[in-house]
């Protein structure tokens, strides 16, 4: 990650020939392929080569764009995208395919991850008060609340095999984990956490 943080790329700016160095770039993503680095800069998503080079800006939107997150094929990336007190999911596909927005509503969404098989997205989701986990297929309209728990649950995790997904309930200042089925039904504590953070499965 050390190699990643230090990254320096380079960007193009308009139709000039002078270039600038991108500084102060922000939750860099690592393409599956381990070739291609996408990170957010200025409210928008870039990708570049992971050695470095010309940065290309893939969002271009008012809403300030960030947290990208690839699809485990590198076909798509999953995003957040702020708009003053509401945030959507986004997922952009290549520069002429519209950008889908996951059930778009005036909640909070944040947290965005692929299934194993790149089909759904689990997310978080804060709407009247609380904080609980969704899933939703990609390009379909159902919309799946997984948790209804009054604690604040969040940052899901799937399981290699696309058959649970982990995630943390946080209640004052305890903190568990949890899995649950991606089809829904009750969820089950596995470890307690001291502090809140983002989970990942071993392979």
């Amino acid at each position: 990650m050390s190699r990643l943080a230090a990254l320096v790329c380079l960007l193009v700016l308009g139709p000039a020939s002078s270039s600038v160095e991108i500084r102060g770039m922000r939750h860099p993503a690592l393409s599956p392929d381990g070739k291609r680095l996408a990170f957010d800069w200025h409210g928008d998503l870039w990708v570049c080569p992971v050695e470095g080079g010309k940065a290309e800006r893939i969002t271009r939107d008012p809403a300030h764009e960030q947290k990208p997150c690839w699809s485990p094929d590198g076909a798509k990336l999953a995003f957040v995208s702020n708009r003053g007190d509401h945030s959507f999911i986004g997922v952009y596909t290549n520069d002429s395919t519209p950008i889908v927005y996951l059930a778009p509503s005036t909640s909070r969404d944040l947290s965005p991850r692929w299934s194993p098989d790149g089909k759904r997205l689990a997310f978080d989701r804060h709407l009247a008060d609380n904080w609980d986990v969704y899933v939703k297929l990609v390009g379909a309209s159902e919309l799946h609340r997984l948790t209804t728990d009054p604690a604040a649950d969040g940052s899901p995790a799937w399981s290699p095999d696309g058959r649970q997904i982990a995630f943390t309930r946080h209640r004052q200042r305890r903190g568990n984990i949890h899995v649950v089925s991606p089809l829904g039904g009750p969820d089950r504590r596995v470890a307690d956490l001291p502090v809140r953070g983002s989970l990942s499965w071993s392979p």
